[in-house]
């Protein structure tokens, strides 16, 4: 099968020549998800990235838009697509960030990665079942290292209950995720 030239395929892609764009896919899906893998260290989310990745190119392309080498546009695409994400991320992510900073080493395997996404998916649903109140006393203590002090004035409470309402909230978050791990 003759492979096509990018250039040749971009430019018929935006006159809404669709099987063009099929064409672009085939050809660089798999770089791209490599390289999405190497930004969330997690398949699934690297394969969402990717596919967002190649419908913001395929808007852009439909509108006029033509990128001199596809690859290198369909990359930064993907990286801003993930630096977005990572921007938006709720304190619940950097609470998850401190469970899997393994992730960082690269000698994990693909396996190690796997489970890090399932055992990821147990804590943002154990983390969902915690009361607000247990969710910003976590968060203010484990992601945020504040003190008890600082702990209680931002909350409003005494030193005593700080550490009472810790003890508590971590005790809850360990029964929530033996809960979901088990189910």
């Amino acid at each position: 099968m003759h492979k096509v030239d990018d250039d040749e395929l971009v430019s018929q892609v935006s006159t809404a020549v669709t099987d063009e764009m099929s064409e672009l896919y085939r050809q660089h899906c798999g770089q791209a998800l490599r390289y999405a893998t190497s930004l969330t260290r997690c398949p699934d989310a690297a394969e969402d990235l990717v596919a967002e990745g190649f419908a913001r190119m395929w808007s852009r392309m439909k509108s006029g838009t033509r990128p001199a080498i596809f690859i290198a546009y369909l990359t930064i695409t993907i990286r801003n697509l993930h630096l977005d994400q990572v921007r938006r991320r709720r304190p619940v992510d950097s609470l998850e960030e401190v469970s899997f900073r393994a992730l960082a080493d690269p000698a994990l395997t693909v396996t190690d990665h796997a489970g890090a996404c399932v055992e990821r998916a147990l804590l943002e649903r154990a983390w969902a079942d915690l009361t607000e109140t247990h969710q910003q006393a976590l968060t203010l203590t484990l992601v945020e290292g504040y003190d008890n002090t600082t702990v209680a004035r931002r909350l409003g409470i005494s030193l005593d209950a700080v550490s009472s309402l810790t003890w508590r909230a971590r005790r809850a978050l360990r029964m929530a995720y033996t809960i979901q791990a088990s189910s």
